[in-house]
């Protein structure tokens, strides 16, 4: 875990609502930050830096794993939750579709893909 640390280059996660018509432009799912000085706890600056690590446990998490399994595991289960977090910030409904992925940086091709989700169904789980 990185707390009271700086943010530092990692993979980065984004998401995109999908309809029947198409799928959406990939959003940035871990607000970016610009480091500040603080004299007491810079809690966004500590969220952002939670947020990234949970990205890295699930990076972590998944090597090994068979895309089919990823649904079960804890961090994906709670990437899944900021991800609906994000999008129902940006509109998004419960019963939209959505779907995330994870890159390493200056990579144009993800080190993850998800499959579609339903905003809503990992709490109803």
């Amino acid at each position: 875990w990185r707390f009271f640390d700086d943010v530092e280059a990692g993979p980065s996660l984004s998401f995109r609502l999908v309809s029947p018509s198409g799928a959406g432009e990939w959003c940035d799912a871990i607000e970016r930050r610009s480091p500040r000085l603080a004299l007491l706890i810079n809690g966004a600056a500590n969220l952002t830096l939670l947020q990234h690590s949970l990205v890295d446990q699930l990076v972590d998490e998944l090597d090994g794993v068979r895309v089919d399994e990823a649904p079960v595991l804890v961090p994906y289960r709670l990437v899944q939750l900021l991800v609906e977090d994000r999008a129902r910030a940006r509109g998004a409904k419960v019963g939209d579709r959505y779907q995330f992925r994870v890159l390493a940086e200056g990579d144009a091709e993800p080190l993850f893909a998800s499959a579609e989700h339903v905003i809503g169904a990992v709490l109803a789980a």
